[in-house]
């Protein structure tokens, strides 16, 4: 499956150590791994990414179960703290999550792809926006199997506008 996002880099692989320090700043509010997560991050994209050709960053949305259990969404953490250290616009809810797929963790590669068709739709504000963003739109998400996930999210900003969206991840599983 050809993935709707221009390009995609991720700073850590999910395992290991990698695997610890994500967990614990999303499951056990380990808040003091945050600047070092986001300088893994900015690390990544300063070196893979060309800073002008970014309009603005925006974060995975992530559920609103996992809101209410966290009490925070992980990825916007990561994503705003990274925009501010680019000096790059931030914006919060271009997309949001609808319906209730099926966890991705507990599937297959090729039915990650179909699971995840229509769980996005854009917001008011990204369709006032992205049609004249100049740059493309930055996504930021804590990790990535298969892509499918980034890839559903880049086709409903494209679908309003946006032109190109490049997507960094904390990291990158290498398990499906």
């Amino acid at each position: 499956m050809r993935p709707a996002f221009d390009r995609v880099a991720s700073a850590l692989r999910f395992e290991g150590i990698g695997r610890d320090l994500i967990n614990g700043f999303k499951f056990r509010r380990e808040f003091f791994l945050r600047d070092d997560l986001v300088d893994f991050l900015e690390g990544t994209v300063r070196a893979r990414f060309k800073m002008e050709n970014i309009g603005l960053v925006t974060a995975m949305p992530s559920t609103w179960w996992h809101r209410l259990l966290r009490g925070y969404n992980q990825c916007d953490v990561i994503a705003s703290d990274l925009a501010a250290r680019l000096k790059i616009p931030y914006a919060r809810s271009l997309v949001r999550r609808v319906g209730s797929p099926r966890r991705q963790g507990e599937l297959k590669e090729e039915e990650r792809w179909k699971n995840v068709i229509g769980t996005f739709a854009a917001t008011s504000r990204a369709k006032r926006l992205l049609p004249s963003l100049k740059g493309s739109v930055f996504v930021v998400d804590d990790i990535m199997t298969t892509g499918a996930t980034l890839s559903e999210c880049a086709r409903v900003l494209k679908s309003v506008g946006a032109r190109q969206v490049y997507a960094a991840t904390l990291a990158r599983s290498v398990k499906v």
